[in-house]
Formats: structure tokens, C-alpha cells, sequence
């Protein structure tokens, strides 16, 4: 790709080649460079994929710009599929384009690419295309639709990286003899193997009765690294999908297409749709891990608060200074705030401990509500798997356990004895693995005690004194949680990387406001003085900052993070 052989004429050492022949080499190197450009080798950001583990839908036809637009504002769903490729295509696409695919990208859209080529043999539809009878012309046509799939995804600027899912509706062999199976466990192996060659990955929509009967049989080298299934049992779960057993494709490696086509209207706009849920890669750029307080997605901690005599939510957003409130709560809820959905901003979220029960505002404003915990619990929510959303997760003071519902599309739970009554809840990545390590503050001997997710060894360290205000972070920036304690004006780390240091920050009174204001993937020192309703930044990358936002009474939603 991209290579281009050019000849030359000398006559001694003076070059005599024609003037038609040296432009004949000048349009082979342009056209290699255009190629080169375009090729899957380019590797440009759209390549990327990312594990979805959210709603999605599927419809014909990509709908315009706009209305993709409306439907991310207001609908629950956060992946779109798009039919690129195929001879068995049966949409017209006109908004389909490369300029398309990066605006619904950005927009925060993970896409499902779906090829529609050669069918099974024996399907019933009297008008597809249909792949060969033949083993071995079948995998060589499953490698020849894998080709033109990629041609067609590079044109959309979907490169090398990208999940391409090849659809294969539900044929049934009655043969009893595998007349039809094998030649499309050939044709799918083809289609794998050459879409692997060419650094994409292998996904496949079909039948779980398909998939349990022929494809779990493909050599597992040659297997699709990525099912997905279509049963209407109206369970939004891609687990639990008849026939095929839970014990194949595990592993982030599912999509369950589990209501069929019907309208759906969101935001005035009307799309005749199937619903999927994932567990699976999209293609779409990595969404950044969320940081403490950050509800417009920018990387920033944002100015906020939360009012208990009103229930309200107060954000300055960092992004472009706007103001925005919502009303969600009530005076004894406590603040719970965190990525529930994954999308790379912080949510408005409440855990009420008279009832043991979250109650989150996800995108679009749509709300979850779940019993979890129970009256005296503590809340505690954090990454705890790494995954990119934040699980739902209480302490227990009087017995001392953990209580995790993993964010995981198995619905596990997890639980941990880690701590005594006393002890508050003090979650934080201290081992640097992408994932919070379950951790407590014991003020009674001014202790930090926590379990590392990547090895399961403890750590107990004593830093602070029984009156200080826990404020743990990463005030170096190395991936690690540092401790930190504020102690009437006076900040104290002892960060994994910079080790100790004392910085006078603040005042008696304040409450620390960890979190990283100015984007540079340090955290802040910073405080919230609830007399004046004043924030006061002491910013690692921009310096100081002075912000009047809030009443005396507001909890500041940066501390909620904080062992309280």
C-alpha cells in the first residue's frame, strides 16, 4: 500500500528519460499517496473501538445529522448501528458518509458497522445473494466479503481497529447431513480470518440458534471475536439469550438484540428501530475516565454544589462558565455523585439511607432508581472493575463489609469485610491499575488502611491525626491516589511520587475540595469556606483562583468524593 516503482533512463550520468514517462511516474506516486492516505494502515483516530455496555438501537437507513442529534440529547440509547456494506444491502444510505460518521461520533455515538453479503445456501429469502454450496469456494467468498467490507469501511474513514459485524440471518439446515452448515462455518471462517489479517475485528449477527449449533464449532483460531444475537425476548440482558449456553463469548464479547422492529419517538423524532443491549466493542473513539465533579465531560472538576433544603444541584461548568441547576433530592439524601453510564461525565446522583436506595440522573435525564444498602450504610460509589462507570457501593459501619453491585453486564455483586465501626469509606486508584481499591480513614488513630485491586495485598499507613479532614487525590499526577489530610488551614500529602510536603491553604472551617480543576491530570488543593460560600483554588497548572458559588449550608460536591 502506498508503494510505488518509478524507472529512470541515464546516458552516462545524465538522466534521458522521456518527458511522457516522467509524467506517467509523477501520477503513480500521487495516486500511491492518496492511496497511502486512505489506506487501513493509516491508522487515523477512527479506528478505535471501545467496549459498549449500554443501550443501542438499530434502524435501515443512518437518519440525518440532526435527528441523530435529538436522539443523543433525549433518547436512552447510546450506540447506533449503520449498514456500510454488503450485496444484500437492502437501504439506501445517503446521509452515509465519512463527514457523517464523525459528527455522530463526537456527538458521543458508539456505532455498529453491519455488512449485509452473501447469505446462507439454504435461507429462505427468495432474493438474496447466496454463497456457495461449496466449503472450500464458500471460505474464499467469505474472504473476498471481508475485502470489500474494509474498501467500504476505510471509504467511511472506519480503519484498521474497527469491529465490522457481518450479518447472517437465521437459516436452518434440515439436511440432516450439514449440506448448508458447512459451507457457512466455511464462509464465516473466511470472513474472520480475513478481516483479522487486516487488523479489524470479527464480529457476527445472527441467530443464537445458529450459534450454538455451527459456530461454537469453528476452529477457535478462526472463531468471530464477537456475537451478535438476535432473540426478541424482551430482556435487556446479553446473557440468559436460548439457545445458545452463557459460557461462550464471555467476555465483553456480546450484543443481544432483544426487542424487534418497532417506533420509538424521542425528542419529536420517529425511528422505526430494534433495541440492542451491549457487552460488546463499538467503534468510537476511548472516552476519557471521568474525574471528580465533572458534569460537562471536559476533563475539568466543575464549581458545584448541592442544596439540601431544596434538593438541588448548582454546577458552573467548567467548559464555558454556565450555570445550571437541577432539582433532584431531598434534605437527607447524601450526594453520590459519579459516571454511571460511562459516557465521561458526572452524574446527579442521591443514595437515601432511611430507604437504602440510589436514585441516578443519567443522560438525556433519564432515572434509575435501586435498592441498595440500607439505613446507617454509607455511600461509596467508585470504578471498582474498571470499566469505566461507576458502581454502585455502600460501607457498613456496624459490621464492617463493603457492599458492591458491579457495573458488569453479569449483574455481580461484591463483597468485602474491610474496615471496623468508625472507619469512613476512602476509595481511590492507590495502586495506580484504573481501578478504586476498596479503602478506609480511621480518625480514631489517624490511619488510611486499603485492599490493592491488583494483587489483593494490604496496606495500612499512618498519616494524620484523629481531628483532620481526609482529602485523598492525585496531587502528582502518576496515576496513583495520594494521602492527604487538611488540618485547620494546613494541607499534608504524601504523594507516591513527590513524597511530603505542607502547603498553608485555607482556613479553620473550610471544607476540602479535591478534584482537578484546570485539566492537567494533577489534583488541586482547594477548599470551599461554607461562611462566605467561597472556593479558593490553589491550582497546580493555572495558580490561584477565587470563586463566590454557593450558601453556607450547600455541601460542596467535590468533598462528596472525600471520606464524610
Amino acid at each position: 500500500i502506498g508503494c510505488v516503482q518509478e524507472t529512470k533512463i541515464f546516458d552516462g550520468a545524465n538522466e534521458i528519460t522521456p518527458s511522457a514517462i516522467k509524467n506517467l511516474a509523477r501520477l503513480e506516486k500521487e495516486n500511491a499517496q492518496l492511496e497511502a492516505r486512505n489506506s487501513v494502515f493509516a491508522r487515523p483516530p477512527n479506528g478505535s473501538t471501545r467496549i459498549s455496555l449500554n443501550r443501542g438501537f438499530d434502524k435501515c437507513t443512518a437518519a440525518p445529522v440532526s435527528q441523530m442529534q435529538t436522539w443523543w440529547n433525549t433518547s436512552p440509547f447510546y450506540d447506533s448501528n449503520i449498514y456500510i456494506s454488503g450485496r444484500n444491502r437492502g437501504c439506501t444510505q445517503a446521509q452515509l458518509t465519512a463527514a457523517w460518521v464523525d459528527q455522530v461520533s463526537a456527538m458521543g455515538w458508539g456505532l455498529i458497522p453491519t455488512i449485509v453479503g452473501y447469505q446462507a445456501p439454504c435461507s429462505v429469502c427468495a432474493t438474496c445473494q447466496k454463497h456457495s454450496f461449496d466449503a472450500g469456494v464458500a471460505e474464499t467468498q467469505g474472504r473476498g466479503e471481508a475485502d470489500i467490507a474494509i474498501a467500504d469501511a476505510n471509504n467511511l474513514g472506519l480503519t484498521q481497529g474497527t469491529v465490522l459485524y457481518y450479518d447472517m440471518e437465521r437459516y436452518d439446515d434440515l439436511s440432516g447431513t450439514g449440506a448448508c452448515s458447512t459451507p457457512v462455518k466455511a464462509f464465516l471462517k473466511g470472513w474472520t480470518d480475513r478481516v483479522k489479517e487486516r487488523g479489524y475485528i470479527s464480529g457476527v449477527y445472527g441467530s443464537p440458534t445458529n450459534a450454538v449449533n455451527d459456530w461454537i464449532n469453528i476452529p477457535p483460531a478462526s472463531q468471530m471475536d464477537v456475537v451478535w444475537l438476535a432473540r426478541w425476548n424482551n430482556v435487556m440482558s446479553v446473557f440468559g439469550v436460548a439457545p445458545l449456553p452463557d459460557n461462550y463469548w464471555t467476555n465483553n464479547q456480546r450484543i443481544h438484540q432483544y426487542i424487534g422492529p418497532r417506533n420509538e419517538t424521542w425528542g419529536g423524532v420517529t425511528f422505526n428501530i430494534d433495541n440492542n443491549i451491549s457487552a460488546a466493542p463499538v467503534a468510537g473513539a476511548a472516552i476519557s475516565k471521568n474525574k471528580n465533579a465533572d458534569f460537562d465531560g471536559v476533563g475539568k472538576t466543575d464549581v458545584s454544589v448541592y442544596r439540601p433544603d431544596t434538593g438541588s444541584w448548582y454546577v458552573l461548568n467548567s467548559s464555558n462558565a454556565a450555570f445550571s441547576a437541577v432539582a433532584f433530592g431531598n434534605n437527607t439524601d447524601i450526594p453520590a455523585p459519579g459516571d454511571y453510564d460511562g459516557d465521561g461525565k458526572t452524574d446527579t446522583a442521591v443514595f437515601r439511607p432511611a430507604e437504602g436506595t440510589w436514585y441516578i440522573l443519567t443522560k438525556a435525564g433519564f432515572l434509575t432508581v435501586r435498592q441498595f444498602g440500607a439505613n446507617g450504610d454509607i455511600p461509596a460509589a467508585a470504578d471498582y472493575n474498571g470499566d469505566g462507570k461507576t458502581d454502585i457501593a455502600v460501607f457498613r459501619p456496624s459490621n464492617g463489609f463493603w457492599y458492591i453491585a458491579n457495573s458488569d453486564s453479569r449483574g455481580t455483586f461484591t463483597f468485602v469485610q474491610f474496615g471496623q465501626s468508625g472507619d469512613k469509606p476512602a476509595q481511590g486508584d492507590y495502586d495506580g491499575d484504573g481501578r478504586s481499591d476498596i479503602a478506609v480513614w480511621r480518625a480514631s488513630t489517624g490511619s488510611w488502611y486499603y485492599l490493592r485491586s491488583s494483587d489483593g495485598t494490604f496496606v495500612g499507613v499512618a498519616f494524620g491525626i484523629s481531628t483532620d479532614l481526609p482529602a485523598q487525590g492525585d496531587y502528582d499526577g502518576d496515576g496513583k491516589a495520594d494521602f492527604a489530610v487538611f488540618r485547620n488551614g494546613t494541607w499534608y500529602l504524601l504523594q507516591t511520587t513527590n513524597g511530603f510536603s505542607a502547603v498553608q491553604f485555607g482556613a479553620n472551617g473550610d471544607l476540602p475540595v479535591t478534584g482537578d480543576f484546570d485539566g492537567d491530570n494533577k489534583s488541586d488543593i482547594a477548599v470551599f469556606r461554607p461562611s462566605n460560600g467561597g472556593w479558593y483554588l490553589l491550582q497546580t497548572t493555572n495558580g490561584f483562583n477565587g470563586i463566590a458559588f454557593g450558601t453556607s449550608t450547600d455541601k460542596p460536591i467535590p468533598n462528596a468524593y472525600l471520606p464524610n
